[in-house]
């Protein structure tokens, strides 16, 4: 009885901080939110697919950055960098081929993946630099590898 009763209360305070957290979620990921459903990029994914890839996604220090990557029939990872009025938009998928080249795999390889941008690296020289983590199963086996990506001042990333 007691079981049951503590795991009615953990679900309710679950369900309830999901809630909080949807009405609580900062101004910047709505916008960002909008922003990216009138890019061409996601004309084809389901909004649920793309507001968890923005709740996944990091901004850096100073809040002039965000990554995140998307999964839909492929992946495609993107930096936004904010400017006055809106953000410039960077694709960086090619990060998730260099993170399999790694692997020493293809990616048909695998059973399943996932790649998502994990945290930025602070920089005195004025570059951006972000690390990126793919995550591969193989027989329930995961392997995993991760690539810092570094972007020139303009938003172009810099790839090795």
């Amino acid at each position: 009885m007691i079981l049951k009763y503590i795991l009615v209360v953990f679900l309710l305070a679950t369900a309830t901080a999901t809630v909080l957290a949807k009405e609580n979620e900062p101004e910047e990921n709505r916008y960002l939110l909008e922003f990216l459903s009138d890019l061409e990029l996601f004309s084809n994914m389901k909004l649920p697919v793309l507001e968890n890839a923005v709740l996944s996604g990091v901004w850096n220090k100073s809040k002039s950055a965000f990554a995140f990557c998307a999964k839909g029939i492929k992946t495609l990872c993107l930096v936004l960098i904010k400017n006055e009025s809106s953000y410039k938009s960077v694709d960086v998928t090619a990060v998730e081929a260099g993170n399999f080249g790694k692997l020493g795999r293809n990616i048909s390889f695998y059973d399943k993946y996932t790649t998502k941008a994990t945290k930025w690296i602070e920089r005195k020289d004025g570059l951006l630099q972000i690390e990126f983590l793919t995550y591969a199963w193989k027989n329930s086996q995961r392997y995993t590898a991760k690539e810092p990506l570094l972007l020139n001042k303009s938003g172009e990333p810099l790839y090795r």
